[in-house]
């Protein structure tokens, strides 16, 4: 698919809505899954929030770890406040089913439940995690 990695964000955001249309959840091709996670730090927000959508449906090899890597990601947050992406990434962290590497993500994502930190965020962490 090589309009993902054209200069319009509306070409690149087509490819990944292609990707889900040919591609069936824990079938993805490598490749498919490549891009998908690839696009999870593209440099215009709206991609990277289809993205998720993609990473969501599709649960390509590494997407927990892809993730929690975006919900972080500084170019995902506006001084102390979320920017869309990090609530998607979140949403769809917990809608995976629970593995050993589950720990992992709850002291990674701990650092969103700081004071000062978005409180809406910091319900989804509660939630992506499990923290109470």
């Amino acid at each position: 698919l090589r309009l993902s990695t054209d200069s319009s964000w509306v070409l690149r955001s087509a490819a990944l809505e292609a990707m889900d249309h040919i591609s069936a959840p824990g079938a993805i091709s490598p490749e498919l899954a490549r891009i998908s996670l690839r696009l999870l730090s593209d440099r215009a927000l709206v991609v990277r929030s289809r993205a998720v959508d993609s990473v969501a449906r599709l649960r390509p090899a590494g997407a927990r770890e892809a993730l929690v890597a975006t919900a972080l990601d500084p170019a995902n947050h506006h001084g102390s406040k979320a920017l869309w992406v990090p609530q998607k990434a979140l949403k769809a962290l917990a809608s995976l089913p629970s593995t050993p590497e589950s720990h992992a993500v709850t002291e990674k994502l701990s650092a969103l439940l700081k004071p000062g930190r978005d409180p809406e965020l910091a319900a989804l962490v509660r939630k992506a995690t499990k923290i109470r």
